[in-house]
């Protein structure tokens, strides 16, 4: 009797609905469980994919932008990433069951090891963020692979001298991170200019003023912790560099 049963269990067919985990033969709650993790933290990679090729298509590839394009751009991701997100997970859930993942011990040390190492990966990011940092750290001056740099969106030179002078002027001032709601939008009343670095052909620009400033490209936000800005050496700097970029220019 026994062996019919066996020869009859032998002929069931595992449905399709159920993945290559429910064949291993380990407990469907950890199963899904590993598939939700592996899920969860493959949709993290992916969102960072997508936005590093949305700047890239965006930048270099399209040289139009309307709504049009991000309606697009989202669509793209929801049926091309997140399909082959659920697969891959799909994939390494089944491949962590036949590594052992499944057993008990292991994967207890799985899940402690899945919620410490994003804690730990967060407050080192969250710390590196808003930890103090040199003013042209922020704004990235490189001044071996700067092409040329802008003031006030009027004045342009590529003269060396002067950018290195430049960058080891702001080089002197401590910067910190600012939450978003710790912004004055109304600048009206504050000294300050607008620098533009472009180095490989891509450009990054800030508002600077007197104790505080906005990194455009990222729109985040900083204080001076050791200011005032010296507005008043800018000013000299910039009339140096207009003698030189505009020679017969009327005094």
């Amino acid at each position: 009797m026994s062996n019919k049963i066996k020869q009859e269990l032998n002929k069931i067919m595992i449905p399709k609905e159920l993945s290559e985990r429910s064949a291993l033969g380990i407990n469907q709650v950890k199963a899904k469980t590993l598939y939700i993790i592996f899920f969860i933290i493959l949709f993290i990679v992916s969102l960072y994919l997508f936005k590093y090729m949305y700047k890239f298509v965006i930048n270099y590839i399209i040289t139009w932008r309307d709504y049009s394009i991000d309606i697009l751009m989202i669509l793209f991701y929801l049926i091309v990433f997140i399909p082959l997100t659920a697969f891959f997970a799909e994939k390494l859930a089944s491949l962590a069951a036949r590594k052992g993942l499944g057993k008990d011990k292991n994967f207890k040390i799985f899940i402690v090891s899945v919620i410490i190492i994003p804690i730990l990966l967060f407050s080192f990011y969250n710390y590196n963020d808003y930890r103090e940092k040199s003013l042209n750290e922020v704004i990235r001056i490189n001044t071996n692979k700067v092409d040329y740099i802008i003031i006030n969106d009027k004045l342009m030179s590529d003269n060396k001298e002067y950018v290195e002078e430049l960058n080891e002027f702001l080089s002197q001032y401590r910067v910190e991170k600012m939450k978003d709601h710790e912004w004055n939008s109304d600048v009206s009343k504050e000294r300050g200019f607008k620098l533009t670095i472009y180095s490989n052909d891509k450009p990054f620009m800030a508002n600077i003023y007197e104790n505080r400033l906005n990194y455009l490209n990222s729109g985040e936000y900083y204080k001076v912790l050791n200011g005032p800005i010296d507005m008043e050496w800018v000013e000299e700097m910039y009339e140096k560099l207009e003698k030189i970029e505009r020679p017969d220019r009327p005094k």
